[in-house]
């Protein structure tokens, strides 16, 4: 499926309908049912959003004066699919799902405005995330999610601090879902008669960098063939960020994984998240071309990417004279 963006010149009054998906043509599948479900779009973020009924395919622009300084494509991919329809108020997606695995409807609610925090500070990222109050004074703990669980879905719960909960027991009661602990023990050393706490569903963030090109320098004569390109390693500028690893992939190769943890000196503390901003080196050693680098975050603690560059060496055995 493709997407034009339909404009009209101040100047000259032509229309024109510029195709905003062909540099991605292939990204978004054409639907079972024969199209989209849905589209919207929110002047107030400059995004538009789509589905298909299992993907939310978000176009995010941005103009600087005349020029689109930004068109760029990315996906939320959602658990159990099934999306009935989608739209904007403010800077909030609306998105109504129907599961049939577990015969609920849900009403979903994404926020997609810059820089939008919790009020601690940063976002505590989980699927169908809601806020939930524990006491751990009686002698079985327990609180309820007002959804079902599918099977192969994880259940999260941090508190507030970003302290992940363990040794959870999840059982389905009706429409909804009770967690208890094993044993009835609460992980973590939480105490209290009032607990605020997070739960959702886990899911994996993931980033996938295009592939890596050698270019000849402007006014070169050369081709990307006169050398051999290797990269050395890849540096992530990142701000706000406690976790997240970066996976490098090697044609016939095993994966290796390098992994940042946030730890600032005099100032991490057990039980309390820390955010740090900074940069982050990791190796490659490989040829690009056959070469897969993603980033990836598993956790429900925040990363914040801003860039990213490589370290690479051209191995030219001629040149071209003339």
């Amino acid at each position: 499926m493709g997407v034009r963006e339909f404009t009209v010149n101040a100047n000259t009054d032509n229309f024109d309908a510029n195709e905003i998906t062909a540099h991605v043509p292939q990204y978004i599948p054409k639907a079972s049912g024969g199209g989209l479900v849905a589209l919207t779009g929110s002047s107030a973020e400059s995004l538009m959003a789509t589905t298909d009924g299992t993907d939310i395919f978000i176009y995010k622009y941005f103009f600087k004066g005349n020029e689109k300084a930004l068109s760029s494509w990315g996906k939320f991919t959602v658990s159990g699919g099934g999306i009935r329809g989608l739209s904007f108020i403010e800077s909030e997606l609306y998105v109504v799902q129907s599961i049939s695995e577990t015969n609920q409807t849900h009403l979903l609610k994404i926020p997609m405005g810059n820089k939008q925090r919790d009020p601690e500070g940063y976002n505590t990222n989980l699927d169908r995330r809601v806020e939930v109050t524990l006491n751990t004074t009686v002698a079985v703990p327990t609180f309820t999610l007002p959804y079902l669980l599918k099977d192969g879905e994880e259940l999260q719960v941090y508190t507030k601090d970003g302290l992940l909960v363990q040794n959870l027991v999840t059982t389905t009661n009706g429409s909804q879902t009770t967690v208890t602990f094993k044993d009835n023990i609460v992980s973590g050393g939480l105490t209290g008669t009032s607990v605020p706490l997070y739960a959702g569903v886990k899911y994996i963030m993931k980033y996938t960098f295009s592939k890596l090109l050698f270019k000849a320098q402007a006014g070169q004569n050369m081709t990307r063939t006169a050398g051999k390109m290797r990269v050395r390693g890849g540096t992530l500028f990142f701000e706000d960020s406690a976790h997240f690893e970066v996976k490098v992939t090697p044609h016939l190769r095993d994966t290796t994984t390098t992994e940042f943890n946030a730890s600032i000196v005099q100032q991490t503390q057990e039980g309390v998240s820390v955010l740090e901003s900074g940069s982050f080196r990791f190796p490659v050693f490989s040829d690009p071309e056959q070469t897969t680098i993603t980033i990836e975050n598993s956790s429900a603690m925040p990363s914040n990417f801003q860039s990213g560059e490589f370290e690479s060496f051209v191995h030219q055995r001629s040149r071209r004279y003339g």
